[in-house]
């Protein structure tokens, strides 16, 4: 059975989960799950330069428009592009339960 990848929408906001610590190591940014739920993925998990600059700029305020647009700026590359890299790379924050929305 293939898991689905979680739905995100472009007025979402998203915070860090308490399910993950975090650390700034170079340019990369490395998660690391705290296993409170044996559902919960275990493992070291190291987000590359995009995902990193991304990572750095969720703070629970900015929904995903905004988040794209700080993608677009950094990266240079069209706002359909950074929207389309963003839902990605949130939806796959989502699926090991790094991010949560904000209600």
């Amino acid at each position: 059975m293939v898991k689905q990848q979680p739905q995100v929408n472009e007025f979402d906001v998203f915070r860090h989960s308490n399910r993950v610590a975090y650390r700034q190591v170079g340019g990369e940014v490395l998660l690391v799950p705290v296993r409170t739920d044996p559902k919960q993925p275990s493992g070291v998990y190291t987000l590359n330069r995009t995902a990193s600059f991304l990572w750095l700029q969720i703070d629970g305020n900015k929904d995903v428009r905004g988040l794209a647009a700080a993608m677009e700026t950094q990266f240079e590359v069209s706002i359909e592009q950074a929207m389309l890299d963003t839902t990605q790379l949130i939806s796959d924050l989502l699926s090991f339960m790094a991010v949560e929305t904000v209600s």
